[in-house]
């Protein structure tokens, strides 16, 4: 079945390798239209989750998110289909990295640098973009996908771009090796841990939460390096900017590796409360918490 599912996703990848722009957003649209309104895919967790994030919101100002969530759901997964055989160069005009006086002054004083990002804008272009942007290794640590064969093809895509894909699960070896630059580890860090016992607990939206401790306990573990938070924001459709934000000089700014997550999701929830429709909320975030 995996490898049938593996078929079906590379005639999509084929499919949208030939369609425009426009096309791909009216198709987005009708996608989105369909999965709120006809099925109504996940309707339940997202309004679960906006509850818990928003108790303030009325009704209806939730109901009014909804059609902005489930677009920008679809608009992300249509975009990453596209992105796939995308010209690189296009690419990047699309989605640019924004080299601000603050980060070149920083991250070329060390060894490399240590990067939180968060499943908000279209993460997967910087996955595609970013290591021709900057003048660092970009290694991003990842989650599996379920289908083995669709995994491997995305690998090869990244690869092409120079970009390093590292998973969670596995040896960890390629973000502690030599490169010929030094390394930004960029750790896409929004995700519910499955192992709560390890998990640093962070005040997410005014209550208590569980969070992935990976990216602090590797900052922490490397001090010179400087910590920033990859705040990617639509400028409009198909087109975003990823902007650096400081979270530390280096780690050793923080009393514990815990401190330094809470900094992160705070600067996330920030950015989630300016536009939270860009946000994933359909995921089970908060297990444990809500009775999904």
């Amino acid at each position: 079945m995996q490898f049938v599912g593996y078929i079906f996703f590379m005639i999509l990848v084929g499919v949208f390798a030939i369609l425009p722009f426009s096309i791909i957003y009216l198709l987005s649209n009708f996608l989105a239209f369909v999965l709120h309104r006809l099925i109504g895919y996940r309707k339940d967790v997202i309004l679960k989750n906006l509850n818990w994030a928003f108790p303030s919101l009325t009704h209806q100002e939730k109901r009014d998110l909804l059609p902005k969530i489930y677009r920008n759901f679809t608009d992300i997964v249509l975009e990453s289909l596209k992105g796939s055989t995308y010209p690189t160069n296009a690419m990047k005009r699309r989605h640019k990295f924004i080299l601000t006086d603050e980060f070149l002054s920083l991250a070329k004083k060390g060894n490399g640098n240590v990067a939180f990002s968060a499943h908000y804008g279209n993460w997967e272009w910087a996955t595609i973009t970013m290591n021709q942007q900057i003048p660092f290794q970009v290694i991003g640590l990842i989650k599996p996908l379920y289908n083995k064969y669709i995994h491997k093809y995305i690998e090869r895509t990244r690869s092409k771009t120079g970009t390093g894909l590292v998973s969670i699960y596995g040896d960890k070896e390629a973000i502690y090796k030599p490169y010929d630059q030094p390394t930004m580890i960029v750790y896409i860090a929004d995700q519910n841990p499955s192992n709560k016992e390890k998990a640093h607990k962070i005040q997410f939206f005014d209550k208590e939460a569980y969070a992935l401790q990976g990216g602090s306990k590797f900052a922490s573990e490397h001090p010179d390096r400087p910590v920033w938070y990859l705040s990617i924001h639509r400028i409009k459709r198909g087109f975003y900017e990823v902007k650096p934000v400081l979270l530390a000089k280096n780690a050793n700014d923080y009393k514990s590796p815990e401190q330094l997550t809470q900094k992160y999701y705070t600067a996330l929830e920030n950015q989630i409360i300016e536009k939270p429709e860009e946000w994933i909320w359909s995921h089970k975030r908060w297990k444990g918490q809500i009775q999904y």
